[in-house]
């Protein structure tokens, strides 16, 4: 649809009884829409920004563990305010994702997305899982696929 189409739809819809629109009827009409479609284009990647949420908050809460309690009472707001920029980057990062499959729909590009992030977030939370239990939950979820891919051949 044309732009010049819709700026007179909207116009149409909102005429007073003098046949004078209002700014004001404009402005809501113009909200109403913009809404619409902020909500078009964000419903598809909502699970998305749930996964980065979970994964950036699991990645700090394992972070307060490590540093143990000394350390957390000396975590102020200005420490726990590094989440933010975290959350900004990876949301964008997902929304320009989301924007080049528009472009290019036979790639999944939130997907891809989606890969590295959980890479990262997951490695840096063995990495303080390591620090808090002496062991990799990584390595020991390998161990334990392997040894049932074993047991599964041999039988």
């Amino acid at each position: 649809m044309e732009v010049g189409k819709f700026i007179n739809e909207i116009r149409v819809e909102y005429k007073m009884e003098n046949n004078k629109f209002t700014m004001k009827a404009t402005f809501i009409t113009f909200c109403k829409y913009f809404s619409i479609a902020l909500f078009s284009f964000f419903a598809p990647i909502f699970y998305a920004f749930l996964l980065v949420f979970i994964l950036v908050v699991a990645d700090t809460i394992t972070g307060v563990m490590r540093a143990g309690r000394k350390e957390v009472e000396r975590i102020s707001s200005k420490k726990m305010f590094a989440i933010v920029p975290k959350l900004i980057f990876y949301f964008l990062l997902v929304i320009v994702a989301h924007a080049l499959t528009a472009l290019e729909p036979q790639l999944p590009f939130v997907k891809f997305a989606l890969i590295g992030i959980s890479f990262i977030e997951i490695k840096s939370i063995d990495e303080n899982f390591r620090g808090i239990f002496g062991f990799s939950f990584l390595d020991k979820t390998f161990q334990a696929i392997k040894q049932i891919n074993q047991i599964k051949r041999h039988k």
